[in-house]
């Protein structure tokens, strides 16, 4: 696999800019991601979240967690929507998430897709967190799972 496209050194000015405007669909959700996962898309299995305020505008924030196992664990998922609710009540209240279930053979509803987007929503829903859109992403294709 290359290197990532960015320098792991010195200041963050080669990392991808966010919009500068709100969300307007998940099909909007759908790009920003494609753009910030990009050849990450072809890698070991990914969460990657992106934090919107209430207006949908995403915060300069985003949260991948790699090489997570195929099948998702309630403790993990409900620390990190817990993690989610502190942020958002902190940076963006009223605010919601963007996940992206990412690997390399995914991109559309199989069961990892399945099984980590029901844990995920489970949990963030215990906490209090909105989840706007769920998204799946591979190495070839791409769709939107959830709204």
């Amino acid at each position: 696999m290359d290197a990532p496209p960015w320098d792991g050194t010195g200041p963050d000015d080669d990392l991808p800019t966010m919009p500068s405007a709100p969300l307007g669909t998940p099909a909007d959700a759908l790009e920003l991601l494609l753009h910030l996962v990009g050849p990450e898309a072809a890698g070991r299995p990914a969460l990657w979240f992106v934090l919107l305020d209430a207006a949908r505008q995403p915060l300069p924030l985003v949260l991948p967690l790699t090489d997570v196992p195929p099948r998702p664990d309630t403790r993990t998922t409900h620390e990190l929507a817990r993690v989610l609710a502190s942020v958002l009540t902190h940076d963006a209240p009223d605010g919601s998430v963007v996940v992206a279930l990412v690997r390399a053979a995914g991109g559309d509803d199989g069961p990892f897709e399945r099984d980590w987007s029901r844990a995920v929503h489970d949990a963030c829903h215990h906490a209090g967190v909105t989840v706007w859109a769920t998204l799946a992403i591979g190495a070839h294709r791409a769709r939107v799972l959830h709204r």
